[in-house]
């Protein structure tokens, strides 16, 4: 819910069009990741590069969060809950990989 808020209020607050696209394709790159990341761990087992993956992830989502700060520093502060899920679901990723083997 944070990270839709978060997106609904810097396409809000852009102060015109190339910012607002700007916020649109990091938005939408961030959750690219996201959705993909999903199918390689679950669906396809693939745990070593989903781990890759979510690196990957990780730094869409401080992209988005630099782009958002530009526009509202609410819409940058409610995506650091999910980067520290991210971080946290990276650890855990790197866990599962390493312990099942």
């Amino acid at each position: 819910m944070l990270i839709g808020l978060g997106f609904a209020l810097a396409r809000e607050h852009a102060p015109d069009k190339q910012t607002k696209d700007k916020a649109t394709v990091v938005y939408a790159v961030q959750m690219t990741f996201f959705f993909c990341w999903m199918i390689w761990f679950f669906n396809l087992g693939w745990r070593g590069f989903a781990a890759i993956w979510l690196l990957g992830m990780i730094l869409s989502i401080l992209a988005m969060i630099a782009v958002y700060r530009g526009i509202s520093r609410l819409a940058a502060w409610l995506q650091v809950p999910y980067l520290l899920w991210s971080i946290f679901a990276l650890y855990l990723n790197i866990g599962f990989f390493i312990l099942n083997r």
